[in-house]
C-alpha cells in the first residue's frame, strides 16, 4: 500500500490470513488517502508469497 499511496491511512478492521500451506498472506481491507483527495475509505486487496525468503507483495484491488 504505502510504496503505491505513500500517504495512505489503513483502516481499523484490515486484517491478513495466513494460508500455511501455499506460505501466502491476503490482506483485505480500506485505506482513507486525504493528502491524494481520498478522504472516504477505499477497499483493497493485496496478496503476499514468501519465495526463498524474500516476499513480493502485490496489490490486487485498491
Amino acid at each position: 500500500m504505502t510504496e503505491k499511496y505513500p500517504t495512505a491511512e489503513v483502516q481499523p478492521g484490515t486484517k491478513s490470513n495466513a494460508k500455511a500451506k501455499s506460505g501466502t498472506f491476503e490482506t483485505t481491507g480500506s485505506y482513507t488517502d486525504p493528502t491524494a483527495g481520498k478522504p472516504a475509505p477505499t477497499a483493497f486487496q493485496c496478496s503476499s508469497v514468501n519465495a526463498s525468503g524474500s516476499w513480493t507483495v502485490n496489490l490486487d484491488r485498491g
